[in-house]
């Protein structure tokens, strides 16, 4: 398991002695093996260690940051001056409240570390790829690309109130391009997968669904426009959510009023068989965690609770501004980056689930299973307007998968479409990074 290259309590000892009136400090030590193929060929392994610190500091109510990778206390020490030296620099925020007071850890036990991931070694992942590499001669394809890589993170995280506070995780990332030939048409399909643990059945499952949608690719045709309904893969529901009810809920946008939730606590603004949960919990999912970027204990609690809109997810500054506690969801994405909310896993807990995927399918008159989409992060959350390209679809009509399609421009409001038009879910949840869902199907969708 990975140790930190210094004290952090050290640097906090310094900070007084160098004026500041408060201090944060977050360290992510990590260590990486990633191996790649290209062209049906192995093409390279690559080991990488890091351990990136970043350092707030204030003076009265003016904030200053640094940070960097590091490997010795005196580099830290380092960017801990330039912290304090940027805070005398910087404007006075008059609504800094400032850092988190109620620092720990969440009182769960979710697992977190693989071992077997942690210490899997170059010849493991080589022959993993190895294998993909033969199932797509197999099945007539090649493999573009193909990335498998493990690793292990350790978070270290302290300020003037309390720490520091440790966990350590595992991840296991595999991304797959496969390409298939035939009557001089070609066709690409992408597909991945990211876990807390190293998953060969995950790779295989993976594998078998790229071969297979590479070959629908090479069928799919564009077709006329229409209205229907559309259904959501697990995986493509995960990119909806994200881009349009995710920002939706940070209280950083409603108390800035850049949410179409804004005022709306208690209200339905989903239809009522939707429950989405903020999770942190999950075993092995990308962002299980027991605290937060600002040292506070996660929590899991349903943001959105059969359709009504229960709580927004707030960092320590947005909880602060709206008179609330934070929730646990102050995330940075490096270390010496200002928080903002964010949620940890999500997880799409449905009511009246149809047993399967046909079985859902089989309620459809007219709509389009989405399997691959471009441009989802183009769609608008604050109107929640939907705006995204179908790469592969199938086309469904009367209960029944007609055709794949591609090149669809898929139109709507988010909230209708989960809202008084929502056509039901399907099939058994499935999760993958950080979301877990089954099939959803959205209705009152254009499609051009």
């Amino acid at each position: 398991m990975l140790e930190a290259p210094f004290d952090v309590e050290k640097l906090l000892k310094r900070a007084e002695h160098l004026g500041a009136g408060e201090v944060e400090v977050e360290l992510i030590v990590s260590r990486r093996l990633q191996v790649e193929a290209r062209a049906d060929t192995l093409a390279r392994a690559v080991t990488q260690s890091t351990a990136l610190l970043g350092v707030r500091a204030t003076i009265g109510k003016r904030i200053g940051s640094a940070g960097g990778e590091v490997s010795s206390l005196e580099e830290a020490l380092q960017i801990l001056e330039a912290a304090v030296k940027n805070a005398k620099s910087s404007p006075e925020d008059p609504s800094w409240p400032g850092f988190n007071p109620k620092t720990g850890k969440a009182g769960a036990s979710p697992s977190m570390y693989h071992e077997e991931t942690a210490s899997a070694g170059p010849e493991r992942l080589s022959n993993i790829l190895t294998q993909v590499i033969g199932e797509a001669r197999k099945a007539g394809a090649s493999v573009a690309e193909a990335t498998i890589y493990v690793g292990e993170s350790l978070t270290v995280y302290a300020n003037s109130y309390g720490g520091p506070l440790m966990e350590a995780y595992t991840g296991a990332l595999f991304s797959l391009e496969v390409k298939k030939r035939r009557d001089q048409k070609e066709a690409t399909y992408y597909d991945g997968t990211y876990w807390g643990l190293l998953s060969t059945e995950r790779i295989e499952t993976v594998t078998g669904r790229a071969l297979k949608r590479v070959e629908d690719a090479l069928d799919a045709v564009r077709i006329e426009p229409f209205r229907g309904v559309l259904v959501l893969s697990p995986q493509e529901a995960s990119s909806f959510l994200d881009a349009l009810i995710v920002p939706a809920v940070s209280g950083e946008n409603i108390v800035r009023r850049r949410s179409p939730l804004t005022g709306r606590i208690g209200e339905k603004v989903l239809h009522e068989d939707i429950t989405l949960v903020d999770d942190p919990f999950h075993d092995w999912a990308a962002d299980t965690r027991l605290f937060d970027d600002e040292g506070h204990p996660t929590s899991r609690k349903a943001f959105i609770e059969s359709g009504v809109f229960k709580t927004p997810l707030y960092d320590h500054y947005s909880a602060h501004q709206a008179g609330k506690e934070s929730t646990g969801n102050g995330f940075r994405r490096r270390p010496w980056s200002t928080p903002s909310p964010a949620p940890t896993n999500v997880i799409v807990e449905p009511r009246n689930v149809k047993p399967s995927l046909d079985s859902l399918i089989s309620t459809i008159d007219k709509g389009l299973m989405l399997v691959s989409s471009i441009g989802a992060w183009l769609s608008n959350p604050v109107s929640g307007q939907i705006n995204a390209t179908t790469s592969l679809g199938y086309l469904i009509e009367k209960g029944s998968i007609v055709r794949p399609v591609k090149g669809l421009v898929i139109g709507g409001n988010i909230y209708k479409a989960l809202g008084e038009a929502y056509h039901g879910a399907g099939g058994k949840q499935e999760c993958d990074g950080s979301y877990c869902s089954p099939w959803l199907a959205l209705g009152e969708i254009s499609y051009a």
